[in-house]
């Protein structure tokens, strides 16, 4: 069991490594820089947050290379709450 172990984390540190520089060479190859994503995925988080309340701790942005070369952006925010209607008015400062 020691030795499966062992060997084990030896290939998963091996892979997270392989999967790293797959990650910079996708954002190398489409011009994008760490910081431009951390921006990225700040406007998209202000531009929903006026309608829906999330999981800060688990938002993700990245650009994915697709075979045909053009860069995909996928960004996952997951939802804890849709807010109504009302609420959206009342929190922009809008009164009707």
């Amino acid at each position: 069991m020691f030795i499966k172990n062992l060997f084990g984390k030896k290939e998963r540190s091996a892979e997270e490594a392989k999967n790293r520089i797959n990650v910079l060479i996708r954002y190398d190859r489409a011009g994008v820089n760490p910081e431009l994503l951390e921006n990225i995925k700040r406007d998209i988080i202000k531009a929903v947050s006026a309608h829906i309340e999330y999981d800060p701790s688990k938002v993700e942005a990245k650009f994915i290379q697709e075979r045909n070369n053009e860069s995909v952006l996928v960004a996952s925010i997951p939802i804890t709450r849709i807010k109504r209607p009302e609420e959206k008015k009342r929190n922009s400062g809008g009164r009707r």
